[in-house]
């Protein structure tokens, strides 16, 4: 597995690289999983792109602007958490 994570004066991005046996991209997702990795990229004012790479593995691609990754998000989660 590969991952690079760069940051410019407008924006974060990171990529993932794996060399596994991948899938096949233009197949409709069944799932949650990808579907929810994009609606949280895009909620963020970012981008997400899955793609399979022909000769095996496959490569996520996260683009989030900058101005928007430092803002505080409503989900995130607290510093501390109680256990009482």
């Amino acid at each position: 597995i590969k991952l690079l994570a760069r940051r410019t004066d407008t924006e974060l991005r990171f990529d993932v690289e794996d060399d596994g046996s991948g899938f096949v991209s233009d197949t409709p997702a069944s799932g949650m999983g990808l579907r929810s990795m994009r609606a949280r990229a895009k909620r963020h004012g970012g981008a997400l792109a899955i793609e399979a790479v022909e000769t095996g593995g496959t490569t996520v691609q996260l683009v989030l602007p900058l101005d928007r990754v430092l803002q505080p998000v409503d989900d995130a989660v607290p510093d501390s958490v109680s256990t009482a």
